[in-house]
Protein backbone atom coordinates (compact mmCIF):
# COMPACT_ATOMS: atom_id res chain seq x y z
CA UNK A 1 0.00 0.00 0.00
CA UNK A 2 1.38 3.30 -0.99
CA UNK A 3 0.60 6.72 1.45
CA UNK A 4 1.77 10.25 0.74
CA UNK A 5 2.75 12.11 4.35
CA UNK A 6 3.09 15.80 5.11
CA UNK A 7 6.18 16.31 7.24
CA UNK A 8 7.94 19.60 9.18
CA UNK A 9 11.34 19.99 10.48
CA UNK A 10 13.51 22.52 10.97
CA UNK A 11 16.15 22.49 9.12
CA UNK A 12 19.59 23.68 11.69
CA UNK A 13 19.36 20.71 12.78
CA UNK A 14 19.93 18.45 9.54
CA UNK A 15 22.62 18.36 6.77
CA UNK A 16 19.82 18.66 4.29
CA UNK A 17 17.48 16.64 3.17
CA UNK A 18 18.97 13.84 1.31
CA UNK A 19 20.51 11.16 2.52
CA UNK A 20 24.27 10.95 2.68
CA UNK A 21 26.74 8.60 4.47
CA UNK A 22 27.53 9.51 7.74
CA UNK A 23 25.63 12.12 8.02
CA UNK A 24 22.44 13.18 10.15
CA UNK A 25 19.65 14.09 7.26
CA UNK A 26 15.75 14.69 6.89
CA UNK A 27 15.29 11.66 4.57
CA UNK A 28 17.48 9.48 6.66
CA UNK A 29 15.73 9.94 10.22
CA UNK A 30 12.71 8.88 7.99
CA UNK A 31 13.87 6.00 6.63
CA UNK A 32 15.62 4.89 9.65
CA UNK A 33 12.45 4.97 11.86
CA UNK A 34 9.88 3.96 8.98
CA UNK A 35 12.35 0.32 8.84
CA UNK A 36 12.74 0.06 12.29
CA UNK A 37 9.16 0.17 12.95
CA UNK A 38 8.74 -2.44 10.05
CA UNK A 39 7.35 0.08 7.87
CA UNK A 40 9.15 -0.71 4.93
CA UNK A 41 12.79 -2.51 3.69
CA UNK A 42 15.44 -1.40 1.96
CA UNK A 43 14.43 -0.99 -2.02
CA UNK A 44 10.11 -0.09 -1.08
CA UNK A 45 9.33 2.97 -3.44
CA UNK A 46 10.13 6.03 -1.20
CA UNK A 47 10.51 9.74 -2.30
CA UNK A 48 10.24 13.19 -1.11
CA UNK A 49 8.42 15.90 -3.51
CA UNK A 50 11.09 18.71 -2.55
CA UNK A 51 14.55 18.48 -2.08
CA UNK A 52 15.68 21.10 0.34
CA UNK A 53 19.75 22.47 1.52
CA UNK A 54 21.14 22.75 4.38
CA UNK A 55 19.54 24.71 6.58
CA UNK A 56 16.15 25.19 5.04
CA UNK A 57 13.21 24.32 6.99
CA UNK A 58 10.15 22.59 6.06
CA UNK A 59 6.55 23.48 7.74
CA UNK A 60 4.77 21.06 4.62
CA UNK A 61 6.97 18.68 2.50
CA UNK A 62 5.71 15.77 1.37
CA UNK A 63 6.97 12.52 0.74
CA UNK A 64 5.29 8.95 -0.29
CA UNK A 65 6.31 5.62 0.65
CA UNK A 66 5.05 1.87 -0.06
CA UNK A 67 4.66 0.58 3.21
CA UNK A 68 3.89 -2.99 4.63
CA UNK A 69 1.29 -2.07 7.12
CA UNK A 70 -1.07 0.51 8.01
CA UNK A 71 0.79 3.59 9.37
CA UNK A 72 0.56 5.01 12.91
CA UNK A 73 1.06 8.51 13.25
CA UNK A 74 1.90 8.35 16.95
CA UNK A 75 4.43 4.95 16.71
CA UNK A 76 6.35 6.59 13.81
CA UNK A 77 6.30 10.30 15.49
CA UNK A 78 7.61 9.07 18.65
CA UNK A 79 10.87 7.58 17.51
CA UNK A 80 11.68 10.79 14.87
CA UNK A 81 14.00 13.57 16.34
CA UNK A 82 13.18 17.04 15.06
CA UNK A 83 10.90 15.77 12.70
CA UNK A 84 7.18 15.52 12.59
CA UNK A 85 4.63 13.80 10.35
CA UNK A 86 1.18 15.50 10.55
CA UNK A 87 -0.53 13.85 8.03
CA UNK A 88 -1.29 11.02 5.52
CA UNK A 89 -3.55 9.85 2.98
CA UNK A 90 -3.70 6.65 0.93
CA UNK A 91 -2.76 6.91 -2.62
CA UNK A 92 -2.80 4.97 -5.80
CA UNK A 93 0.58 2.78 -6.84
CA UNK A 94 1.22 5.24 -9.44
CA UNK A 95 1.57 8.38 -6.88
CA UNK A 96 4.58 10.20 -7.74
CA UNK A 97 5.37 12.74 -4.86
CA UNK A 98 7.56 15.04 -7.65
CA UNK A 99 5.56 14.36 -10.51
CA UNK A 100 2.11 14.85 -9.57
CA UNK A 101 2.96 18.18 -7.45
CA UNK A 102 0.84 21.24 -8.87
CA UNK A 103 2.40 24.09 -6.95
CA UNK A 104 5.06 24.48 -4.35
CA UNK A 105 5.38 27.79 -1.72
CA UNK A 106 8.36 28.80 -0.51
CA UNK A 107 8.37 31.56 2.08
CA UNK A 108 11.91 33.55 2.86
CA UNK A 109 11.99 35.71 5.69
CA UNK A 110 14.91 38.51 5.15
CA UNK A 111 16.91 39.26 8.36
CA UNK A 112 15.12 42.46 9.00
CA UNK A 113 12.31 44.57 7.80
CA UNK A 114 12.54 46.95 4.98
CA UNK A 115 10.91 50.41 4.90
CA UNK A 116 7.69 50.94 2.89
CA UNK A 117 10.27 52.84 0.01
CA UNK A 118 13.14 49.81 0.31
CA UNK A 119 9.44 47.29 0.11
CA UNK A 120 8.18 48.84 -3.18
CA UNK A 121 11.87 48.82 -4.71
CA UNK A 122 11.64 44.94 -3.65
CA UNK A 123 8.13 44.77 -5.26
CA UNK A 124 8.74 46.30 -8.76
CA UNK A 125 12.11 43.81 -8.52
CA UNK A 126 9.79 40.74 -7.97
CA UNK A 127 7.43 41.27 -10.38
CA UNK A 128 10.01 40.85 -12.71
CA UNK A 129 10.82 37.08 -11.37
CA UNK A 130 6.97 36.15 -12.86
CA UNK A 131 6.53 34.36 -15.21
CA UNK A 132 8.59 32.20 -17.76
CA UNK A 133 11.90 32.80 -17.48
CA UNK A 134 15.49 31.33 -17.94
CA UNK A 135 16.63 31.32 -14.28
CA UNK A 136 20.50 30.30 -15.24
CA UNK A 137 21.79 33.28 -13.41
CA UNK A 138 19.53 32.77 -10.26
CA UNK A 139 19.93 28.68 -9.41
CA UNK A 140 22.11 25.64 -9.33
CA UNK A 141 20.99 24.54 -13.07
CA UNK A 142 23.38 21.73 -13.41
CA UNK A 143 22.17 19.07 -15.89
CA UNK A 144 18.67 20.41 -15.66
CA UNK A 145 16.40 22.64 -18.22
CA UNK A 146 16.60 26.32 -16.55
CA UNK A 147 13.51 27.88 -17.60
CA UNK A 148 11.11 27.73 -14.93
CA UNK A 149 7.50 29.55 -14.77
CA UNK A 150 6.91 31.74 -11.44
CA UNK A 151 2.89 32.37 -10.56
CA UNK A 152 3.41 34.46 -7.99
CA UNK A 153 5.35 36.80 -5.61
CA UNK A 154 4.57 38.37 -2.61
CA UNK A 155 6.74 40.86 -0.41
CA UNK A 156 5.26 41.83 2.48
CA UNK A 157 5.92 43.45 6.10
CA UNK A 158 5.21 41.32 9.37
CA UNK A 159 8.00 41.65 12.01
CA UNK A 160 10.16 41.20 9.32
CA UNK A 161 9.98 41.24 5.44
CA UNK A 162 8.85 38.44 3.97
CA UNK A 163 8.75 36.77 0.44
CA UNK A 164 6.39 34.35 -0.63
CA UNK A 165 6.81 32.40 -4.26
CA UNK A 166 4.62 30.26 -6.16
CA UNK A 167 6.06 27.95 -8.74
CA UNK A 168 4.68 24.37 -10.20
CA UNK A 169 8.99 23.58 -9.26
CA UNK A 170 12.33 25.40 -8.77
CA UNK A 171 15.53 24.81 -9.27
CA UNK A 172 18.22 24.37 -6.29
CA UNK A 173 18.74 27.90 -5.01
CA UNK A 174 16.26 29.64 -6.89
CA UNK A 175 14.30 31.36 -4.22
CA UNK A 176 17.12 31.97 -2.18
CA UNK A 177 19.40 33.84 -5.54
CA UNK A 178 15.84 35.98 -6.10
CA UNK A 179 16.10 36.97 -2.42
CA UNK A 180 19.54 38.26 -2.83
CA UNK A 181 18.29 39.74 -5.66
CA UNK A 182 15.51 41.78 -3.61
CA UNK A 183 17.67 42.49 -1.01
CA UNK A 184 20.38 44.47 -3.20
CA UNK A 185 17.50 46.52 -4.95
CA UNK A 186 16.80 47.44 -1.45
CA UNK A 187 19.77 48.57 -0.96
CA UNK A 188 20.30 50.51 -4.21
CA UNK A 189 23.33 48.34 -5.18
CA UNK A 190 20.73 47.53 -8.04
CA UNK A 191 17.61 48.46 -9.98
CA UNK A 192 15.08 46.94 -12.18
CA UNK A 193 17.84 47.04 -15.25
CA UNK A 194 20.06 44.52 -13.46
CA UNK A 195 17.51 42.10 -12.82
CA UNK A 196 16.38 41.62 -16.48
CA UNK A 197 19.70 41.77 -17.43
CA UNK A 198 20.28 38.64 -15.49
CA UNK A 199 17.59 37.34 -16.98
CA UNK A 200 18.59 37.54 -20.34
CA UNK A 201 22.60 36.97 -19.58
CA UNK A 202 24.37 34.24 -17.90
CA UNK A 203 25.66 36.06 -14.94
CA UNK A 204 25.28 33.95 -11.26
CA UNK A 205 24.06 35.55 -7.98
CA UNK A 206 24.98 34.21 -5.15
CA UNK A 207 22.43 32.53 -2.55
CA UNK A 208 21.42 34.54 0.62
CA UNK A 209 21.44 32.09 3.66
CA UNK A 210 18.71 29.12 4.05
CA UNK A 211 18.59 30.18 7.58
CA UNK A 212 15.43 32.19 6.17
CA UNK A 213 14.02 29.85 3.65
CA UNK A 214 11.01 27.82 4.41
CA UNK A 215 9.28 25.09 2.44
CA UNK A 216 5.23 25.93 3.00
CA UNK A 217 3.65 23.89 1.11
CA UNK A 218 3.42 21.18 -2.05
CA UNK A 219 -0.22 21.23 -3.41
CA UNK A 220 -1.65 17.47 -4.65
CA UNK A 221 -5.17 18.08 -6.10
CA UNK A 222 -7.45 15.45 -4.57
CA UNK A 223 -5.80 14.57 -1.78
CA UNK A 224 -7.68 13.12 1.50
CA UNK A 225 -5.09 14.40 3.87
CA UNK A 226 -5.82 12.91 7.73
CA UNK A 227 -4.59 15.90 9.53
CA UNK A 228 -3.26 14.80 12.94
CA UNK A 229 -3.79 18.34 14.77
CA UNK A 230 -1.73 16.31 17.99
CA UNK A 231 1.11 16.38 15.95
CA UNK A 232 0.91 19.45 14.29
CA UNK A 233 0.79 21.26 17.38
CA UNK A 234 3.92 19.56 18.75
CA UNK A 235 5.57 20.65 15.72
CA UNK A 236 4.75 24.24 16.01
CA UNK A 237 5.64 24.14 20.20
CA UNK A 238 8.99 22.44 19.27
CA UNK A 239 9.46 26.05 16.40
CA UNK A 240 8.56 28.44 19.27
CA UNK A 241 11.10 27.10 21.34
CA UNK A 242 14.16 27.58 19.15
CA UNK A 243 16.19 30.23 19.70
CA UNK A 244 14.62 33.87 19.69
CA UNK A 245 17.95 35.52 17.65
CA UNK A 246 17.38 32.64 14.78
CA UNK A 247 16.15 33.51 11.10
CA UNK A 248 14.91 29.84 11.81
CA UNK A 249 12.43 30.81 14.44
CA UNK A 250 11.60 33.89 12.80
CA UNK A 251 10.34 32.26 9.64
CA UNK A 252 8.12 30.17 11.43
CA UNK A 253 6.72 32.20 14.07
CA UNK A 254 5.56 34.16 10.95
CA UNK A 255 4.68 30.82 8.98
CA UNK A 256 2.00 29.69 11.82
CA UNK A 257 -0.05 33.38 11.44
CA UNK A 258 -0.55 32.21 7.44
CA UNK A 259 -0.43 28.66 7.10
CA UNK A 260 -3.75 26.50 7.87
CA UNK A 261 -3.32 22.83 7.46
Amino acid sequence: MRYAFRVGYVGEGFHGLARQPGLRTVEGEVLRVLTERGYRREGDFFLFSSRTDKGVSALSNVFAAELRKEPRLGEINASLRGVWVWARAPVSGSFNPVRDARMRWYRYVFPRRYSAEELDAMRGAARLFVGKHDFSSFAVVEDKNPVRTVKRIEVFNTGYTVMDIFAPGFLRQMVRRIATALMRVASGEWDEDEVKRRLVERDPVPPAPPEGLVLMDVHFPGIPWEVDPFWFGRMMEHWEGVERESMVRASLARARLFFQP
